[in-house]
Formats: C-alpha cells, structure tokens, sequence
C-alpha cells in the first residue's frame, strides 16, 4: 500500500514525503501547515485507500499516537509539525 502520490477532492496532486523515504527534489517546496482545523479539513479531503492513514502511522512506529484520536488528526498533526510532507506536483494537475 505505498501510495506517495495522493490526489484532492479538487484534482491537485501532492507527493508525501515520509521520514526515511528517498529526499524529494530539492526544488520542491512543501506546503506549510499551521492550522490544526485547516490541516485536518485538508487531510479528510484527500483521496487515499481505506485504511492507508493508519497504514502509514504503523510504518512511522517511533511516533506516539493517541488511541482516543482518528487516524487522519494524528496525520494532521504530523502535517503541522513538519515529520510528514506534502510537497504539490503540478505537471500532474489537470
């Protein structure tokens, strides 16, 4: 299940760099987060398979997660705090 590429509701792509994945091409720049109800909004829009959120925090195990929290919150708040990133593809965009 190692989607990296991940689409929006509204058809932009992003690139999700993991920690410990291959760098990203250092002329990318990565969309800032700092708005923990933005950032959650965000992640519920994007379009991944059932199941890949808590997929992809099994992958990162170093990171706490609260049991009391959802999946995507967790990916919201990794999001804020700069361990995970989206980085947009444009040529991809239509």
């Amino acid at each position: 299940m190692n989607v990296t590429i991940i689409q929006d509701n509204f058809r932009y792509h992003y690139r999700l760099h993991i920690p410990g994945d291959v760098p990203v091409d250092r002329f990318l720049e990565a969309k800032e987060f700092s708005d923990p109800v933005f950032t959650e909004d965000f992640v519920y829009r994007l379009r991944v398979p059932l199941g890949y959120w808590e997929w992809l925090l099994s992958r990162i195990s170093a990171i706490k997660v609260d049991p009391w929290t959802s999946a995507e919150e967790c990916i919201s708040e990794l999001l804020i705090q700069g361990i995970l990133k989206l980085y947009p593809v444009k040529h991809l965009d239509r």
